[in-house]
């Protein structure tokens, strides 16, 4: 029988002026089209208090007055970044509905010039991340709870690797269809600092158990350093049923999780029984 742990787990609570909260509607919008942006992160830095748009940009987040001196933080790829005091935002939507984002201008980066190496017939293949999956351990989200993430850290031995897909193994899915972002970020200190993605991977899939195979290879991602790669949860999809095969072997990466947008990031417990998400992804180089 599977062991289900839950990894992410947070109770959304909804009320107006409750005990000092406040529920703020609203959406987000391109600056120059004025249409919604969908799957938007929103949340106050570190405080494990978020959500995301959903697909027309409209969104809801509670606030507590308690983080009213905190920083309130909206990003998406591909635009500037927004940064609020929380009071200032709440202030901000008694008096609008919306909050635009200028789209980031491209910026062309110092890079190293591969020229075909990866597109040669005699180009190796290897697969990196946890390859141990176990069939008696399983981990997930247990909510919906918009902007929760979860991921490993892949090590790329200091050599430039071309990521070709993306897979994960899954144990049981009582959705029809379920969605999720890919993710890739840089490392600081062992945790996710700055997403490396120029454009959202959005993954939709009605498989109800075994493997999820995503192509990466139209992004063109090249990644020399170590990296983290994750999975974020972006849409309401009601009551909780999707769960993952694990590594439980002592040398799989541990996972690492934030409950929800701007969050902050923490290593789950390298002891516990499911000790590393099983992401695999298959490279070049």
């Amino acid at each position: 029988m599977i062991q289900k742990l839950v990894l992410i787990s947070i109770l959304v609570i909804i009320g107006f002026n409750l005990n000092g909260q406040v529920i703020i509607e609203g959406s987000v919008k391109d600056s120059k089209s004025m249409e919604g942006l969908a799957y938007v992160n929103i949340g106050i830095v570190g405080a494990n208090v978020g959500t995301v748009t959903d697909l027309n940009g409209k969104f809801h987040i509670t606030l507590d007055e308690k983080y009213d001196n905190n920083e309130l933080q909206i990003s998406m790829i591909g635009y500037k970044s927004k940064l609020f005091k929380v009071a200032d935002f709440k202030q901000l939507m008694l008096n609008a509905t919306e909050v635009t984002l200028d789209e980031a201008p491209y910026e062309m980066e110092a890079v190293i010039v591969y020229g075909n190496k990866f597109k040669k017939p005699n180009t190796k293949k290897n697969t990196l991340g946890n390859k141990n999956k176990s069939k008696n351990y399983a981990a997930g989200f247990e909510t919906n709870l918009l902007g929760n993430e979860m991921g490993i850290v892949i090590k790329t031995k200091r050599r430039p690797v071309f990521i070709k897909d993306f897979n994960i193994q899954i144990a049981s899915n009582d959705y029809e269809t379920f969605k999720f972002r890919i993710n890739f970020y840089s490392l600081k200190n062992g945790l996710p600092d700055q997403n490396l993605l120029k454009e959202n991977i959005i993954v939709a899939s009605s498989i109800k158990k075994g493997k999820l195979t995503v192509d990466l290879s139209k992004y063109n991602l090249i990644m020399e350093d170590d990296f983290f790669v994750s999975m974020e949860w972006i849409e309401d999809m009601g009551k909780h049923g999707l769960f993952f095969y694990t590594d439980v072997s002592e040398t799989a990466s541990p996972t690492i999780t934030r409950k929800t947008s701007q969050g902050e990031w923490k290593e789950i417990n390298k002891l516990t029984s499911t000790r590393g998400l099983g992401i695999t992804l298959t490279v070049q180089y």
